[in-house]
C-alpha cells in the first residue's frame, strides 16, 4: 500500500484524519475540503475490484437512466463541438459512446473489463483494453475532439497525474466532460460516512467543487460550464428510504417517497446534488 502525505485533489499537506470506513482510514483537507482514503492499495488489490463481471451489472432501470443522462450530456457537448472523434476514459459496456455514434461521432474508448471491450467493439466502438496511460497508440495526431471521463477519477490513486494525462490526449479546440460525486452537496455533507458514494477502496477520492477546479488549474483546464445531476429510479428511491429513514418516520412513507425525487431535482437546480459534472477546454 502507498500512504498518501498530501491531498489527493489539491496537493495541501494540511490534512487530518476523519474517519474508518471499510477498513480503510478516510482522510480530509484543511485547504480544499476534500477527502480521501490514506492507504492506497496495490494494482493488484485495486484490479480484483474490477476484474469481476459482477462489478458492471446494472438494473434496467439504472440502464434507461445512464441512457437519458448520455442523451443530455451529448446536447451539452454540441453547445461546442458537433462532430469528430469521441473518447470515454473507462466506457464500460459503451452506453455513453452508444449516443455519442448515434449523433456522428467517431467514437473511442478505453476500458478496464476485457467482456466490455468485446461488448463494445461488437457495437462498433473503437475500444482498448488497459489503463490511461496505455492509450497512447490510439490518440489522433491532432488529439480527441470530446474526451468524457464519468465516473472514473474518484477511482484513480493519483488524480493530479490522470487529469494532467488526459488533457495532453486533447485537441486544442477540444471539449472534455468529466463528473464524479459531489462531496460540496447536501447529501454528502448531511450523510458523512453514510453517503452511498463513500465506497472505499473502490473509491479511492471525495472530492468538493473547490478540490475539482484546483485539479482543473493543474491540469491547464479551464471551465466553461458546470451542473450538478443525479436521479433516482423507482428502486433506488425505495432503497433510500428504507437505508435513510429512521424507523419513527415509516408511517409517513407514502408522502415521503414521491418528495425525495423532488428534492432531487431541487439540489440540482441549485448545483448542489449528487454529482458534479463539469465541461472543460485548454487554457487558464
Amino acid at each position: 500500500m502507498k500512504k498518501r502525505k498530501i491531498c489527493s485533489a489539491c496537493g495541501s499537506p494540511n490534512i487530518i484524519y476523519r474517519f474508518d470506513k471499510e477498513a480503510c482510514q478516510i482522510w480530509a483537507c484543511k485547504s480544499c475540503g476534500s477527502m480521501f482514503v490514506r492507504d492506497v492499495p496495490t494494482f493488484e488489490e485495486l484490479s480484483k475490484i474490477y476484474d469481476t463481471e459482477k462489478y458492471y451489472e446494472l438494473e434496467d432501470e439504472s440502464i434507461e437512466r445512464i441512457k437519458k443522462e448520455g442523451l443530455r450530456r451529448l446536447r451539452t457537448i454540441r453547445r461546442w463541438k458537433r462532430k469528430g472523434t469521441y473518447f470515454e476514459i473507462g466506457c464500460a459496456k459503451g452506453l455513453q459512446l452508444d449516443v455519442a455514434k448515434k449523433v456522428g461521432f467517431e467514437t473511442f474508448g478505453i476500458e478496464l473489463s476485457q467482456e466490455n471491450v468485446r461488448i463494445c467493439k461488437a457495437k462498433q466502438h473503437n475500444v482498448f483494453l488497459g489503463y490511461l496511460d496505455d492509450a497512447g497508440d490510439i490518440i489522433p495526431d491532432q488529439g480527441f475532439d470530446v474526451i468524457s471521463c464519468l465516473d472514473v477519477i474518484e477511482h484513480v490513486p493519483d488524480p493530479i497525474n490522470f487529469i494532467k494525462t488526459a488533457s495532453a490526449m486533447l485537441a486544442e479546440d477540444g471539449v472534455i466532460v468529466i463528473s464524479t460525486p459531489n462531496y460540496s452537496g447536501l447529501i454528502a455533507k448531511v450523510l458523512g460516512p453514510r453517503d452511498p458514494y463513500m465506497t472505499p477502496p473502490e473509491h479511492l477520492n471525495f472530492f468538493t467543487l473547490q478540490g475539482m477546479r484546483t485539479l482543473f488549474r493543474k491540469a491547464e483546464l479551464r471551465e466553461i460550464s458546470r451542473s450538478t445531476f443525479g436521479t433516482l429510479t423507482k428502486s433506488q428511491t425505495e432503497r433510500v428510504v428504507s437505508k435513510y429513514f429512521p424507523e419513527a418516520v415509516r408511517p409517513l412513507e407514502r408522502m415521503i417517497r414521491p418528495m425525495i425525487p423532488f428534492g432531487v431535482r431541487v439540489m440540482n437546480f441549485l448545483k448542489i446534488g449528487m454529482e458534479l459534472e463539469f465541461y472543460l477546454v485548454k487554457g487558464r
